[in-house]
């Protein structure tokens, strides 16, 4: 496998002009275990090894022909790697951080000197930025909205453009980057978009011209589909709605080429958690497209989705099993025969608190037909888990692993909040997931026929 992907490194080169000469990477290893060490690309959803070299004497070194600057990534493994850029200085020198990789220390190179710089740069302004849109949103609730908030958010405007248009000038490979984060504040900006919303799925890109082959091998392609589907993801919008407006980026991108993979993978990992509806579509086309290319990233991905096929509606719920609080063991399939709701919460979760007098509601007049509740709780602390059961009425069965948010069962369920519930039918097949106040109510009454 790894030769496979050494002869990748070729088509890297190859496929970009070459210059006068070689360039070395030179990396001072302290760490006496480490033997091989390797160089990556990022290919979106995983690292492609190009190059590999020994680690001799406390050194090793890569040679390389100078290409275009382009980002590669230092590692011992591709779970921690360091990003550095590469191709145009003779040479760089890493002095590598044993224990975090991506903390080792770039010298003998200006280039990734001002790369530091400008990343700075553009993390102040976005900072300023957010800062004061929090602060106007605030003033708008109020109907009152000082002028000064206004002339900040143009100044800070008009610094992001200018940055851009100096870089445009004075270095393209940096440009890409800005490019793909200059994002300019809606209230301010003269449009015919009524709401923020539209502006941000129609300007969001509106710098990046993809059809330039500077973004092909740019991970800040990843990273700006993977922070603009996972925005709108945030929102909680229909899967489809979320495909319409994901769709529209993703169409300024060739699809034939590197850039639309780095693409599609960052809007995949994007909504991973949050939309396992559009993950489950944009995992297809990513299999569909690269399934002979890249085959590690698609089978990890066709293993993420036969998980997500148990939990979608009509699939079986898997079986898990905890204790109870006289440490007896209970598991899942012990209710088959009952219509259950599997209640993630924890006592210190307040929305759950507020939502148990709902659920005892339902218990106490559905339990006589058939309906139970198996609480999984993320609490830490069995004294305040079960404080919380007696004083809010919470008579059902109730589990944990007392781990917290690594409860195992939530790890399960891929539950990333609370509170959070899943309704099974008597086969324990999901009715629904996170049902809760009238939406449980409604959904309970359609299945007793109330």
């Amino acid at each position: 496998m790894i030769y496979r992907f050494l002869i990748a490194l070729m088509a890297i080169f190859f496929t970009q002009p070459l210059l006068a000469g070689n360039i070395t990477l030179t990396a001072e290893v302290s760490c006496p275990e480490s033997k091989t060490i390797y160089l990556y690309r990022l290919g979106g959803l995983h690292f492609e090894p190009v190059m590999q070299t020994q680690v001799k004497d406390g050194q090793a070194a890569f040679t390389m022909p100078e290409v275009n600057w382009q980002f590669f990534y230092l590692g011992f493994s591709d779970q921690d790697v360091l990003p550095i850029i590469l191709g145009r200085e003779d040479g760089a020198r890493v002095l590598v951080n044993c224990t975090k990789m991506n903390e080792s220390t770039i010298s003998d190179s200006p280039f990734n000197v001002e790369y530091q710089e400008l990343k700075g740069k553009m993390n102040g302004l976005k900072n300023k930025t957010n800062q004061l849109s929090r602060q106007y949103s605030n003033e708008l609730r109020s109907g009152d909205i000082p002028a000064a908030y206004t002339e900040e958010m143009i100044k800070v405007d008009r610094l992001k453009l200018q940055m851009l248009e100096e870089y445009q000038k004075s270095n393209p490979f940096f440009a890409r980057i800005l490019e793909l984060n200059t994002y300019l504040s809606f209230f301010i900006q003269p449009t015919d978009y009524t709401s923020e919303l539209d502006y941000f799925v129609n300007e969001y890109f509106s710098f990046a011209d993809f059809k330039n082959g500077d973004f092909n091998y740019q991970p800040w392609v990843f990273e700006a589909f993977k922070g603009y589907a996972s925005t709108l993801a945030s929102t909680k919008m229909p899967a489809e709605v979320l495909q319409e407006y994901v769709g529209k980026a993703l169409a300024r991108v060739p699809t034939n080429q590197q850039s639309y993979q780095l693409a599609l993978s960052g809007v995949i990992q994007g909504i991973e958690k949050s939309n396992p509806s559009a993950f489950a579509y944009y995992a297809g086309v990513y299999i569909d497209k690269y399934k002979d290319t890249y085959p590690e990233p698609v089978k990890d991905l066709e293993y993420k989705l036969e998980l997500i096929a148990r939990f979608v509606k009509g699939g079986v719920a898997p079986n898990f099993t905890q204790n109870d609080p006289q440490g007896n063991p209970v598991s899942l399939t012990d209710f088959r025969g009952k219509v259950v709701l599997i209640d993630f919460w924890a006592s210190w979760c307040g929305p759950c608190r507020r939502e148990n007098p709902n659920v005892v509601r339902l218990y106490a007049k559905y339990k006589d037909q058939g309906f139970e509740v198996l609480g999984v709780s993320l609490d830490s602390k069995q004294d305040r888990w079960l404080d919380a059961i007696e004083k809010d009425g919470l008579i059902w069965t109730h589990v944990s692993d007392l781990k917290g948010w690594s409860n195992e069962v939530a790890g399960m369920y891929s539950v990333t909040s609370i509170p959070h519930t899943v309704l099974l039918d008597a086969e324990g097949k999901i009715l629904g997931r996170n049902l809760r106040g009238a939406a449980l109510d409604e959904k309970l009454a359609e299945v007793f026929g109330n």
